[in-house]
């Protein structure tokens, strides 16, 4: 009988005197006074192993998963904070804004394939499972980033370098494809009920760190090096990082077992032997919404915490300031995501989606117009203030589109409906926006991308049903 469990009343009986006195002498008994004070200490004692084990599970899925989305996006930002280092290096100058726009033309190119990467990857992941996939994933996408590290410059082998260029991010989109939902679905099927958001957001907590980290490095290296060693050889310090990063990712992601959820379906004999299909016949609603959320996603992140770093030196900004504007956005959006990932799990997913669009559609014109002030400190609050209402967003939507999905097929849904949009309209809002400020001459023109993606996607989320929307 447990200690913390009632004892039931003894009768009297001839001898239970002496009985008790033979149970006080005994070196194991108890009186019943030391017996209730023994399972009062027994209901204060905190959480069993099992429990402990549980959170520790958590803990080490959280780490899994946010590691590889650090070099994911750590490497998406040193390409985006040296846009104009790369320029120079790897294109040929006319004099122009050429050699930019072919820089960003090479970072949107990547995000063909990683529609592929995502299908790919998001099959199989639901085939063999979500752990064996995330390691496959960071080895790719580690390796060719720190590849470009090694790359020749345009001036030694010519056309050749922005080859090798494009090549090294074909396959660093290829491999991307597979992270997000990856990362996303992992994360979910460790979460406890009620707590999916607050775990889930994790994994955008690390993109926005990652960002973060990589404008902080850029930011000691170009004041420890001058222009012309950044432009030789400072640049390939950051991407050159990324091999060791990777390798640290690849050993925590090697070590997880695989997620309770999916562990369930192989033990059953229900793990789908054609996801695509089954995905496409069954969820194209999912999909749907998932693609609609992921246009205002994909495009305002990467205008605000990635293309912004350039655009403030067009607007006449300094390239210091510029990097400390976009440091202190992701810092902003990194210290709030995690509080908006457990406001989703109290208000529901999509209430908070649909609030975030509505305020990027009527706020993203005017904190453009401050983006253009010459006020610093207006340009860093409306900088930040963007990237907050992103956060609001993304906070709800970590966990809200993955659950849109069953697990059998979660990985390729969510795959599909977050890779394909991002693909044509998140890596190239970037061009995009570039190539508007030139053909109209308005340096206004990229808040009109922001607002429109922003009515797309306010649009998506409030067809999700209210129940999807939290636990």
């Amino acid at each position: 009988m447990l200690l913390s469990e009632p004892r039931p009343p003894l009768a009297p009986t001839v001898g239970s005197r002496g009985t008790s006195k033979r149970r006080r002498r005994g070196p194991g008994s108890t009186s019943n006074s030391e017996e209730l004070q023994v399972a009062s200490k027994t209901d204060r004692r905190p959480p069993t192993r099992t429990d402990a084990g549980q959170r520790s599970s958590i803990q080490r899925a959280i780490l899994a998963a946010a590691v590889g989305n650090f070099v994911e996006w750590f490497s998406y930002g040193i390409y985006g904070y040296l846009a104009a280092t790369l320029a120079l290096v790897f294109f040929p100058q006319d004099g122009t804004s050429t050699g930019l726009l072919a820089t960003f033309a090479v970072f949107g190119i990547a995000f063909i394939v990683i529609p592929l990467g995502g299908v790919f990857f998001g099959a199989l992941g639901d085939r063999i499972g979500r752990k064996r996939v995330l390691a496959i994933v960071i080895l790719l996408m580690a390796s060719s980033t720190f590849l470009i590290g090694v790359l020749p410059p345009y001036a030694v082998v010519g056309v050749l370098s922005p080859v090798l260029l494009t090549l090294m991010r074909l396959v660093a989109g290829f491999s991307a494809g597979g992270e997000p939902a990856g990362a996303a679905s992992f994360l979910l099927e460790y979460a406890k009920p009620g707590r999916r958001g607050l775990t889930v957001c994790f994994w955008h907590f690390s993109s926005f760190l990652g960002n973060a980290m990589a404008g902080l490095f850029i930011v000691v290296l170009t004041t420890m090096l001058s222009e012309p060693t950044m432009q030789s050889w400072g640049w390939r310090i950051p991407f050159l990082i990324c091999g060791p990063l990777g390798a640290i990712g690849l050993y925590i992601r090697s070590r997880m077992e695989d997620t309770p959820e999916f562990a369930d379906l192989e033990a059953k004999g229900q793990v789908a032997s054609s996801p695509v299909r089954e995905t496409i016949a069954a969820n194209k609603k999912q999909i749907l919404q998932t693609a609609g959320a992921v246009v205002l996603q994909g495009v305002v992140f990467y205008l605000i915490l990635v293309y912004l770093q350039t655009y403030l030196t067009v607007v006449g900004h300094s390239t210091a300031f510029a990097s400390f504007s976009t440091i202190a956005a992701n810092l902003s959006a990194m210290l709030v995501i995690i509080p908006f990932g457990a406001l989703s799990d109290r208000i529901g997913r999509r209430n908070q989606m649909v609030a975030a669009a509505a305020g990027l559609v009527v706020l993203g014109y005017p904190l453009f117009v401050l983006l253009n002030s010459p006020n610093l400190v207006w340009v860093t609050v409306a900088h930040c203030a963007l990237a907050i209402l992103l956060a609001l967003f993304m906070g709800a939507s970590a966990a809200g589109l993955p659950e849109l999905f069953p697990t059998r097929v979660r990985y390729t849904g969510f795959a599909i409906g977050f890779t394909i949009p991002l693909a044509l309209f998140g890596g190239n809002g970037p061009a995009a926006a570039t190539y508007l400020i030139s053909a109209t001459g308005s340096t206004l023109a990229p808040a009109f991308i922001v607002i429109a993606s922003a009515l797309v996607g306010g649009i998506a989320v409030t067809t999700i049903r209210a129940k999807s929307g939290h636990n």
